[in-house]
C-alpha cells in the first residue's frame, strides 16, 4: 500500500523535490504552507513517515531529512497502473488550478493540434520522453527555490476508422 500511495498521491514526489530546496524545513506545517495549505500537515507527516518506511529518505538525530534513493521518479512506460493513473489525474486537476490561479509569468500552458500518422506515435513518445529528461537535467542543477510540475498531454482527438 505504501508503494501505491507513493505514486498515487502527488505530494510524495513534490516533498522529495522540496528536500533539495536550500530553505527546506522538516516541518509538516512549513511544507503545507509551501503547498498553499491544500495538503494538511497531518497528511504531510504521514507522507514523510511513508517515505522513511520505504527507505527513500532518512531522518537524522537532529530531525533533518535527506534523500537516500534518487531513482524513484521514473515509472515503467506504457504499462497500465491505477496508481499512475491517479497521479496523472491529480496533476491534470492541478494544471487546471494553475490555469485559474497562477499568472502567465508563473506557468506555461500551451497546446498544439495536428494530424499525424498513427505509425509515428512511438517516435513521438520517444521524443517527448527525451525532451522531459533533458529539461529536468538542465533545470535541476542547483539554486532551486520552487518545485514545478511538467505535464505533457498527447492524445487522440479522433477515433480511427474500422
Amino acid at each position: 500500500m505504501d508503494k501505491f500511495r507513493l505514486i498515487a498521491d502527488w505530494y510524495h514526489i513534490a516533498i522529495l523535490k522540496m528536500i533539495n530546496l536550500p530553505d527546506f524545513r522538516n516541518s509538516p506545517n512549513w511544507i503545507s504552507r509551501r503547498f498553499d495549505s491544500k495538503i494538511p500537515p497531518t497528511t504531510i507527516k504521514a507522507a514523510i513517515r511513508r517515505l522513511i518506511r520505504l527507505g527513500i529518505i532518512e531522518e537524522d538525530a537532529q530531525g533533518n531529512i535527506k534523500r537516500k534513493n534518487e531513482n524513484i521518479d521514473s515509472t515503467t512506460n506504457d504499462l497500465p497502473s491505477q496508481a499512475i493513473r491517479k497521479f496523472h489525474s491529480q496533476m491534470i486537476e492541478k494544471a487546471g488550478e494553475a490555469l485559474r490561479e497562477q499568472s502567465v509569468g508563473e506557468r506555461e500552458i500551451s497546446s498544439n493540434t495536428f494530424a499525424i500518422s498513427a505509425a509515428d506515435l512511438p517516435k513521438a513518445k520517444r521524443m517527448i520522453r527525451k525532451f522531459q529528461d533533458e529539461l529536468q537535467a538542465v533545470l535541476s542543477r542547483g539554486n532551486s527555490n520552487e518545485v514545478y510540475q511538467l505535464n505533457i498531454q498527447f492524445f487522440a482527438l479522433t477515433k480511427g476508422e474500422k
